[in-house]
């Protein structure tokens, strides 16, 4: 059996008249979509737009005491995926490896290591990664969209700042509600530039809606999806956010 598409709906401009037969965290009707209900939730919640916070990695650089010389120091930074983007060289995990061996053969210090490791790190063309250095320190931070981890057979890594995903930017707004073939020329409904939103989703049970082909008294119950992402900075926002979000545990970003 294929599975039944969730509905999205954009709205940039809010209607309080749309906004219906409301029922305080019991129910409510947004016309010309339905009724929704707690009693038939299946799952609901609510998600509003947020900044990336990129993650930051330290490594100390350590040079073993006894090496046999010439001693190369590597580091290797794994550049984890984006999903969200389908792009080919995206899909899998990239490794890049930055080593440093003293010119004149000897021990290299620390301090000369970690600074020519971040500078190979900030020359380099396809690293997900900045670097900045500090003594022996490098500290590494992650470009915009990616996530990454890094490790040294010599040395310490410390995670300082975790990497946190951007939620509903305006890039995964653009993918959801693209500009599609056949509209040139018209007026579509597309996201607002530099709009922030939120996400209401609800997964419910449509009760009896559809009769079952083969018993003319019988009726079918069945599951029934929908994302609305709402433009929160727009006039009469509350007239939607507030009923609407009074339907969805406090749990998953509402206020039942």
């Amino acid at each position: 059996m294929l599975r039944r598409q969730a509905d999205r709906i954009l709205l940039n401009t809010i209607d309080p008249a749309l906004i219906t037969n409301i029922t305080a965290n019991v129910a409510v009707t947004i016309e010309g979509y339905g009724t929704l209900t707690v009693a038939s939730q299946i799952e609901s919640h609510k998600g509003c737009s947020a900044a990336e916070t990129p993650k930051e990695v330290t490594i100390d650089v350590a040079i073993p005491t006894s090496c046999e010389c010439p001693y190369e120091w590597c580091m290797t930074v794994e550049c984890l995926p984006n999903l969200k983007t389908y792009e080919v060289q995206t899909t899998f995990p990239s490794h890049r490896t930055y080593c440093y061996e003293d010119p004149a053969g000897g021990t290299p210090t620390a301090g000369d290591t970690a600074a020519a490791i971040a500078a190979r790190i900030n020359a380099d063309p396809f690293s997900c990664v900045t670097a900045a250095v500090a003594g022996t320190v490098i500290t590494l931070t992650a470009k915009p969209g990616v996530n990454f981890n890094a490790y040294t057979a010599s040395g310490t890594v410390t995670e300082t700042v975790p990497y946190v995903a951007a939620i509903l930017s305006g890039e995964d707004m653009a993918r959801l509600f693209p500009i599609r073939h056949g509209v040139f020329g018209s007026q579509p409904n597309i996201p607002v530039p530099g709009g922030t939103y939120c996400e209401y989703h609800f997964r419910w049970m449509k009760d009896g809606a559809v009769q079952d082909v083969d018993g003319a008294s019988h009726f079918n119950d069945y599951e029934q999806e929908v994302y609305f992402y709402v433009l929160n900075t727009a006039a009469n926002f509350a007239a939607f956010d507030g009923p609407v979000a009074g339907l969805i545990p406090i749990a998953n970003g509402g206020t039942l």
